[in-house]
């Protein structure tokens, strides 16, 4: 998996948010025993430090497979989904900042833009939730991230949510009042640094005030970064990134959270009570450089992404990839494989795991292939059955095919 680096060349560093302390010596979490489901299933242990046998999985093998190719329209490019559904894919065009739907077969909707500077729209989108009941999209502003701007489905503004002092970057759809959120501990204000952080908030999705806070919490020094700076010399330093999945919804409609800070992987019930599922045994030293997520769960598979940020390596062979895996726990025996996922129709391509749990709703996964590359495969003869009739028909500048499965 080839994981997104960012490249920072920076004369100075003085970033607050590059100052993390990495340490993992006590990941312990805070609960408070009124939130804490009192009768739960015995949370399974993996172990991340351990090489475990490599196994090449077929998708086919283990989930039903349903290809959604997205229409193409003038000027409508979809470079990112950010919701999937049965009836509805909402799509996102990110440098121009243009919000795209698609039915659930693919067909065309709508199309809105709403980047400005004005108190009724983003200057950029960073995350976005939407609420099927009411229609509503959600959006945070990657340049201004204490606020989320709220649109029809239809892109006419209804409201804003303002969080001074906060740093909400990621939102999800809870229930039909609430949104559930994470507000970045780097960029929370109000906090000292002997404080705790209580960072996954229930928010009201009609004044964005905080409703509750989910009782899962860690302190400013157990902090464990998904982003570090690796600094060449005094005039030159380079950040290194891994895409952070902290929060997945799981295949019953609860959500799962799973912290860097912490060893324990929770669920998040309809009720807002909170079960540890998953202990995460990792080795118990501050230099650790493992960086695990859980990227998908149901109630046969574990997903893990797993990536290794060596800095040694990376400072001295100038390497701006880090080094991932991924792990399959399954639930039926206990087994563990690190895997290579692939798809029979294009066998080729190594699939990337990293984001498939994301974006779908009511336990599918996902992923997506841009158009270009499928031509290229057409081309060159490695691609197989539906997806091989569907390339035939794709030009470089049709919208990308969505790849969307349920796991048997």
């Amino acid at each position: 998996m080839d994981t997104k680096i960012t490249l920072i060349v920076l004369a100075l560093l003085a970033c607050s948010a590059c100052k993390t302390n990495d340490s993992n010596s006590s990941n312990t979490s805070k609960l408070d025993s009124t939130t804490v489901n009192s009768v739960i299933t015995e949370p399974f242990e993996i172990d991340l430090t351990k090489k475990y046998p490599v196994k090449r999985i077929s998708l086919q093998e283990i989930a039903d497979i349903e290809y959604i190719q997205l229409e193409r329209r003038e000027n409508v490019i979809a470079d990112r989904i950010r919701y999937i559904s049965d009836s509805l894919i909402i799509a996102i065009e990110y440098k121009r900042g243009d919000i795209i739907t698609f039915s659930g077969d693919g067909k065309f909707i709508s199309k809105f833009n709403k980047k400005g500077r004005s108190g009724e729209e983003y200057q950029s989108i960073g995350h976005i939730a939407y609420s099927p009941e009411e229609r509503e999209l959600f959006i945070t502003d990657y340049m201004l991230l204490h606020r989320i701007q709220v649109y029809s489905i239809d892109g006419l503004y209804k409201r804003t949510l303002n969080h001074p002092g906060s740093w909400i970057t990621s939102i999800y759809n809870f229930d039909s009042e609430t949104l559930l959120a994470y507000e970045d501990p780097d960029f929370n204000t109000r906090k000292q640094n002997n404080e705790i952080f209580t960072p996954y908030l229930f928010l009201s999705k009609e004044d964005g005030s905080i409703i509750s806070k989910a009782n899962i919490s860690f302190k400013k020094e157990d902090r464990v970064s998904a982003s570090k700076v690796i600094v060449i010399d005094k005039y030159r330093s380079f950040q290194a990134t891994i895409s952070q999945t902290n929060i997945i919804k799981s295949n019953n409609d609860n959500y799962i959270i799973g912290d860097l800070s912490l060893d324990t992987i929770f669920m998040v019930k309809n009720d807002k009570s909170i079960t540890p599922i998953i202990i995460k045994k990792s080795k118990n030293d501050s230099g650790t450089n493992l960086l695990s997520f859980l990227v998908y769960k149901n109630d046969k598979y574990s997903f893990f992404s797993i990536g290794d940020f060596n800095l040694d390596s990376l400072r001295k062979n100038n390497n701006l990839k880090i080094d991932s895996k991924y792990l399959l726990y399954w639930a039926s025996d206990g087994q563990v494989n690190e895997i290579k996922l692939y798809n029979e129709d294009y066998p080729e391509y190594e699939i990337d795991i990293n984001g498939i749990g994301r974006v779908s709703q009511k336990g599918y996964a996902s992923y997506s292939i841009e158009a270009y590359k499928l031509v290229d495969a057409f081309k060159n003869d490695n691609l197989k059955g539906e997806l091989k009739v569907i390339a035939s028909k794709l030009t470089d500048d049709d919208n990308r095919v969505l790849v969307k499965f349920i796991f048997k």
